[in-house]
């Protein structure tokens, strides 16, 4: 049974978008694993918890991406990539606070449920812009 599970495991390993998925979903675990305790136990705004859980998850996500995604193992351009990679993540995370300010002050979602909602709103065009900087 274990055989099977590493087996496809590492069948799917082999697709470029699965990583992706991969390499998402652990800078979106960092990103909520600092993101939902500050608003739950401390009492932080979510606003305020959106910027602060987003530079360990920048971090991760771009090392993750760089390395293990893409295979991009080029150190020439690392900073030009990390540059371009940085401003997409800022990008997105002024346009998720704005959809997350829009969908908890007008719409009444919890903040809870509005992130979840945006990141998975957004993870094509997400995956589109991050290929086309690991691709340089």
């Amino acid at each position: 049974m274990n055989e099977s599970i590493v087996s496809w495991l590492l069948y799917l390993e082999q697709f470029e978008f699965v990583r992706f998925l991969g390499s998402t979903g652990v800078s979106g675990a960092i990103f909520a694993g600092i993101f939902f305790p500050l608003q739950w136990w401390t009492g932080v705004h979510y606003r305020k918890s959106l910027y602060i859980a987003f530079v360990p998850s920048l971090i991760a996500g771009f090392v993750m991406h760089k390395y293990w995604t893409f295979g991009n193992v080029n150190t020439q351009l690392v900073w030009l990539q990390m540059t371009l990679y940085t401003t997409k993540r800022m990008v997105f995370v002024r346009i998720n606070d704005h959809l997350l300010h829009r969908l908890v002050e007008r719409h009444g979602f919890s903040s809870s449920w509005g992130q979840v909602l945006i990141a998975g709103c957004g993870v094509l065009l997400n995956y589109a812009i991050t290929k086309l900087i690991f691709t340089l």
